[in-house]
């Protein structure tokens, strides 16, 4: 299915979900004429900008595929508990 996903970060109420959207369409997302400022946070990107009242954002499918990397076998959470010693006794212990 060609298809991608527009999630909210840190949403604050349980109705802000994610949105399934297929990839042959655009979204315009426009910032409301009496809203405040907002952010726009783009992945990969450090600071992608301020958006004021009026503002548009267009959201599409890139004209190229994402290159992932796969870091082999394993289990992803098993890779967090270890890096960050979750579930580990402290070094004081």
């Amino acid at each position: 299915v060609g298809a991608f996903l527009l999630v909210p970060i840190c949403p604050h109420a349980l109705t802000a979900r994610p949105l399934v959207v297929s990839d042959e369409r655009t979204i315009r997302i426009q910032v409301r004429p009496r809203s405040e400022a907002a952010a726009l946070a783009v992945d990969g990107l450090p600071t992608a900008g301020e958006l004021i009242a009026g503002d548009e954002v267009l959201v599409r499918k890139a004209p190229f595929r994402a290159k992932l990397v796969k870091l082999g076998e394993g289990d992803f959470f098993r890779r967090l508990r270890k890096k960050l010693q979750w579930g580990g006794r402290g070094s004081s212990q």
